[in-house]
């Protein structure tokens, strides 16, 4: 039986071999498209050109329907289409990041979605394969939009693997780094060789105003001193869409994220802000320093950094009503740090109660409700120590997850986590004393909102750190498993908290 495959942003370089495929691009590739598709013909395969636009999941839904009614099935889902604008962690707008999340993050779910369902229906299995980029396992500076859709596409294929797994279907990604592509020459462009240069030191092979320096200095450690082609994708591609792929599938220990045993400093979340939190409510906010230690797990000691007993310690804790921030704000206040305790206005009761445990520690604490999905209250929030741990879990399947619920998990869990940093990394820079911006990100199956939100902090995470770290500011994240919380309790499905600990144990 012959096998069809839809390959999205066909005209950019990737195309497929040996089956008949369906080709989808945007109106402005059309000439392009047109002529993959005579190649593809050429070669002796069925090919359809089909306009479309993966941001709109209509358009990929009526892509996939017309191909089953032309070519007779679909096999296999490349999820392949992408752009990619530069902008700092300051720079980037709600525009932008919306803009870039659209194709990059919300195509490949909507692609991977339409796919699942007629895979399903068909009842044979099928290959559902997804483009990262070497810039959703490890970030760069000036990169925070494409980073954040590029792990992002990470979780979703995680995710969508553990879910579809049962009905034969595996699903993949593939991380190139620079592919000799439209797509990839695109970040040789003025502006980001200009950020290059001020975040990363160039090679002294000449000036290259084609952006011979940047493309030295993207080699890096890699082995091969050359820019990849598209024809070396395309190969690991079409073994992915093989039956020798069969048993290749999204790993799930990736989910569990190690790099936690690297950090010198624990870290944490976000979730809101505080026009409130000045010196007439009893906490110094010109006086910050705070040094949390995190056991490392080989047991090795960790050095305290000194702190000036002249110096008040404040700590802002987002998300502080209940579970891990309530827990991490209690433990601040026994360590002797004044607390600001933030959440959404609905749990003042619980944030007044724990303001009230907080004093009979001796320390001094105020309430700043707000909600970190604004930003405007955000650039509010600022500290030497900003401890961010709040958070919404959005639980749905790949395919039952909405635009709405998507919308909403990103924009408390991955926009505000950018709003916090950047706000708190204004003020610190402001001050020029350094500090420590701190949040979290884990995830699971049935949550692909959430897991895409998480993996959306370590890439946010790991941009800052890059960029920040000349002014002496420190950015980490923390990746805890399942925690005795409300949060995880609402997950549960209904469950009991007895129950979902015996589910665990067991």
């Amino acid at each position: 039986m012959t096998k069809v495959a839809i390959v999205t942003g066909a005209a950019q370089g990737l195309a497929s071999d040996g089956m008949d495929v369906a080709i989808i691009d945007l109106p402005a590739k059309k000439e392009s498209l047109e002529k993959v598709s005579g190649e593809i013909q050429a070669l002796g395969r069925k090919s359809l050109s089909l306009i479309a636009d993966v941001s709109k999941e209509q358009e990929v839904k009526d892509a996939v329907k017309h191909t089953v009614e032309i070519l007779g099935g679909l096999d296999v889902m490349v999820a392949n289409a992408g752009i990619y604008q530069a902008a700092s962690m300051f720079d980037v707008s709600d525009e932008l990041l919306d803009k870039v999340l659209g194709t990059n993050l919300k195509g490949v779910l909507y692609s991977y979605r339409a796919a699942a369902l007629q895979m399903i229906q068909q009842g044979r299995g099928g290959r559902i394969i997804g483009a990262s980029s070497t810039s959703g396992i490890q970030s760069t500076a000036a990169n925070v939009p494409y980073a954040v859709s590029k792990f992002g596409v990470r979780a979703i294929t995680q995710t969508a693997a553990l879910e579809w797994g049962q009905y034969g279907i595996t699903v993949n990604a593939y991380a190139p780094g620079i592919i000799l592509t439209p797509l990839g020459w695109q970040t040789l462009n003025p502006t980001c060789i200009e950020w290059t240069d001020k975040y990363m030191p160039v090679t002294e092979s000449g000036g290259g105003p084609n952006g011979e320096n940047y493309v030295n200095m993207l080699m890096g450690n890699a082995a091969m001193k050359r820019v990849g082609q598209p024809e070396e994708v395309a190969a690991l591609v079409s073994f992915l869409a093989s039956d020798g792929a069969s048993y290749v599938t999204a790993p799930t220990e990736d989910l569990y994220l190690r790099e936690v045993d690297e950090c010198d400093f624990c870290s944490v979340r976000p979730q809101c802000v505080s026009e409130h939190f000045n010196a007439a409510d009893g906490l110094n906010n010109d006086q910050f320093s705070l040094t949390i230690p995190k056991p490392k797990s080989s047991g090795n000691a960790i050095a305290h950094t000194p702190t000036a007993r002249s110096m008040t310690r404040v700590a802002i804790v987002t998300g502080a009503a209940q579970g891990i921030g309530r827990a991490i704000a209690l433990r601040l206040a026994s360590e002797g740090v004044d607390i600001a305790v933030n959440d959404i206005t609905k749990r003042q009761t619980e944030v007044e109660q724990l303001i009230e445990e907080i004093k009979t520690l001796g320390q001094n604490a105020i309430a700043v409700l707000a909600d970190v999905s604004k930003e405007a209250e955000v650039q509010e929030m600022v500290s030497k120590t900003m401890v961010a741990n709040a958070a919404v879990h959005g639980l749905a399947s790949v395919l039952d997850v909405t635009d709405e619920l998507f919308d909403w998990t990103m924009n408390v869990n991955c926009k505000g986590v950018l709003y916090c940093y950047r706000a708190a990394a204004a003020q610190m820079i402001n001050q020029g004393r350094g500090g420590r911006i701190i949040g979290a990100s884990m995830g699971g199956e049935m949550s692909v909102a959430y897991v895409a939100s998480k993996f959306g902090v370590r890439a946010i995470t790991q941009t800052a750190a890059l960029e920040w770290g000349e002014h002496n500011i420190t950015v980490n994240a923390y990746a805890p498993g399942l925690i005795d919380t409300p949060m995880s309790i609402s997950a549960g499905n209904g469950a009991s908290r007895e129950q979902i600990i015996q589910a665990v144990r067991d």
